[in-house]
């Protein structure tokens, strides 16, 4: 019986300190739009799925925003922006990047508009790779490329991304969640009154 708890402890401590590997993979083009994650654990793939991105028939219901409620749902998103900033670097900062590799290609069909979009994902992925870069241990030199076509009017962008972190830091992330929402519901009900 002895063995038998000692060979469980055991089990549990090299499943906890083992990594998780999640890769990522995310597709768009004129036909096609999604995302496909892939988890592997001790190199044995636990998870595999494809999502689509644009999902069709998308009813949202329409509100009506009265002047005098605009400010606290101002106060409501800005708060939820900086939980999700708390959450993603509580992260990022226990992900180590593998591999990272960003393509876009496309245009507007005008040489001037092409620039100036090419310029703005030039920004918009200088940024992302910065906010990376500062967060996780990189471990790959992250490939990023924009390649404007200036007389086509399309737009194709794929991300290739794999991240891994140890099983015991992403139960201990999931508890720091947990506590970060718990601690925002008495101001959301106090705000919300």
């Amino acid at each position: 019986m002895i063995w038998f708890f000692i060979g469980m402890v055991g089990i549990l401590l090299l499943i906890l300190i083992s990594r998780i590997y999640v890769s990522f993979k995310l597709l768009y083009t004129d036909q096609k739009q999604y995302i496909s994650i892939k988890i592997k654990l001790f190199r044995i793939r636990i998870f595999n799925k494809s999502y689509p991105l644009v999902t069709e028939n998308l009813n949202l219901p329409h509100s009506h925003t009265g002047f005098e409620s605009f400010s606290s749902k101002l106060h409501y998103l800005l708060e939820s922006v900086k939980l999700f900033q708390q959450i993603l670097i509580l992260i990022l900062k226990k992900m180590k990047l593998h591999h990272l590799k960003w393509v876009t290609s496309g245009g507007t069909g005008d040489a001037a508009s092409t620039g100036t979009a090419t310029g703005a994902i030039w920004s918009i992925k200088g940024m992302s790779a910065g906010f990376l870069g500062n967060f996780t241990r990189l471990k790959c030199k992250p490939v990023i490329q924009v390649n404007p076509d200036y007389q086509k009017l399309y737009f194709h962008s794929t991300l290739d991304c794999m991240v891994s972190i140890q099983v015991a830091q992403a139960i201990h992330i999931i508890f720091k969640i947990i506590r970060l929402f718990i601690s925002m519901k008495p101001e959301k009900t106090v705000s919300a009154s």
